[in-house]
């Protein structure tokens, strides 16, 4: 992934102004504050693919803490700058690269595990969500945010992605293969861009929610 680092360290600089970025983290925050259960004195966060840390920015209040990975440093300069000006105590930020050294984080550590617009970059997803899955805790929550299926034409022609966005029943069956429950999907955003042939498009995205726990079925009667 060294070549979408540099694009992305090259981006960061300009990143939080630009404001169709920002609204679609102010609509992925909403939506999970409205989808998943947050408590400010005991919910532990893996931001995964932080970025700038917009969304992680977006939820500090309403969650105990965060841990927000990256292997963009300079997507993580700006975040740090942003916790240093406004004083934030519950978010740590962690330059590593998760493919590889996902080992390096304590199984069952964190309550919710969430990312946006990460998965379309990493080949071997199945592998990731497994990853992914380890780190929850025994009530943990998986909540990815990511393309929809598309033609291939969000990105720049030159810039190598191993998938063009996702078919949600696909997606879906990789969860269940990793023994996750009660997988729902939601659309919080719709990005509308032009595409590399000057084309205005617009491309969905996906929310998907899953529980790293059964559901309770009957009960007491």
């Amino acid at each position: 992934m060294s070549a979408t680092n540099d694009h992305f360290n090259k981006a960061a600089a300009g990143w939080d102004v630009r404001p169709e970025l920002l609204r679609r983290s102010e609509a992925v925050a909403e939506y999970i504050r409205d989808k998943i259960r947050l408590d400010r004195d005991t919910t532990s966060v893996l931001d995964f693919g932080c970025g700038t840390g917009q969304v992680s920015m977006l939820l500090r209040r309403y969650v105990r803490s965060i841990c927000a990975v990256d292997s963009a440093g300079g997507m993580l300069e700006q975040l740090e700058n942003k916790i240093v000006e406004g004083g934030v105590r519950n978010i740590e930020v962690r330059n590593m690269n998760i493919l590889r050294e996902a080992h390096m984080l304590k199984s069952g550590s964190f309550d919710l595990v969430m990312s946006q617009m990460v998965m379309h970059h990493i080949e071997d997803v199945a592998k990731i969500i497994r990853e992914l899955k380890r780190l929850l805790s025994v009530r943990g929550q998986l909540c990815l945010v990511d393309l929809d299926k598309e033609d291939g034409t969000f990105h720049a022609k030159d810039m190598f992605i191993p998938h063009f966005g996702f078919e949600r029943s696909e997606f879906g069956r990789m969860l269940e293969e990793a023994g996750l429950f009660n997988i729902r999907f939601y659309t919080p955003f719709t990005i509308r861009k032009k595409n590399y042939a000057g084309v205005m498009g617009e491309f969905p995205l996906f929310m998907v929610i899953a529980d790293n726990f059964a559901p309770v079925i009957g009960g007491d009667s």
